[in-house]
């Protein structure tokens, strides 16, 4: 599998997350992806090829904290294809929507992959285990607006519960905690005090409530209204939506670390953590760096 950075900027309306009625404007400069699967037939190997590159969604998305998303599905080539005229075909049909005039090119910026990306690649694989969390985070990841938080949170509990391989909810937490512990810098972090942050994090009973019995917590439970302003009212439903948003994270350092790359300080976990038992409530969470 290669991956190619096209020199075009590709701009089209998308629907808002929170309202399909509202149309926003988007850029990207767009990646093409070429390989080769195994197949005995050809939507054998279509299949094998959507697989693969929905694994390769995943980790972008994983290890760039950003979501990813294909532009077409996988396309047979012949042996004697050629890449550039799949390419100015798929170009020519974006010009349709193209909102050049609206939104000019930036600057491009280089992305830098992490060095552990092909092992966690063979390790999503070959463990059953971490090929479901990576799934679950990749869903959860770009389901989680304002209008989706409670079944967010759910698909991301379900990160922990994959890696684990558990669906106890004290097993989940016992290993949230033990990963709070182990990455946290030596004497700032006591067993109690990460036991009482996997709990909070996790949201157990809440999250039982929305998968058994359909309830909703988050912003969601009020058609997506968001606050729009900083405010310590204590409003639960933003409070449930940033909590889910530390989950998001507290997976995202789990499941990375599960798949042979490093261990991140959760000290900024734990901090939004207390900023949010405090009653400070800001937009959304920060993304990770």
């Amino acid at each position: 599998m290669s991956l190619v950075s096209l020199p075009t900027w590709v701009t089209q309306p998308h629907s808002h997350p929170d309202d399909s009625s509202v149309m926003l404007g988007v850029g990207y400069w767009p990646l093409l992806v070429t390989g080769t699967a195994p197949g005995y037939f050809r939507a054998g190997a279509l299949q094998a090829a959507a697989r693969d590159l929905l694994r390769l969604q995943w980790l972008l998305t994983l290890v760039t904290a950003r979501t990813w998303q294909r532009g077409t599905q996988p396309c047979l080539m012949e042996a004697d294809g050629h890449t550039d005229a799949f390419t100015a075909q798929w170009l020519d049909r974006m010009t349709v929507w193209s909102l050049r005039e609206q939104f000019p090119a930036p600057d491009a910026i280089e992305l830098a992959l992490p060095h552990w990306l092909p092992a966690a690649w063979d390790k999503s694989v070959a463990s059953r285990r971490c090929s479901n969390a990576l799934n679950a985070y990749g869903h959860a990841f770009g389901y989680f607006t304002e209008e989706a938080t409670s079944d967010a949170g759910a698909r991301f509990a379900a990160v922990i519960e994959a890696v684990t391989g558990t669906r106890t909810p004290s097993q989940a937490e016992k290993t949230a905690a033990d990963h709070l512990l182990s990455a946290a810098a030596p004497d700032t972090l006591t067993e109690s005090e990460a036991t009482k942050a996997a709990k909070d994090i996790l949201m157990y009973a809440l999250r039982s409530e929305t998968v058994h019995t359909g309830q909703l917590h988050g912003p969601e439970s009020l058609g997506g209204m968001s606050l729009g302003m900083f405010s310590a009212d204590g409003d639960p439903s933003y409070v449930h939506h940033m909590t889910t948003g530390v989950l998001q994270h507290l997976c995202r350092d789990i499941l990375i670390q599960s798949l042979g790359g490093p261990t991140n300080d959760p000290s900024a976990i734990l901090q939004r953590l207390d900023g949010i038992r405090e009653g400070w409530m800001s937009i959304g969470p920060p993304l990770p760096v």
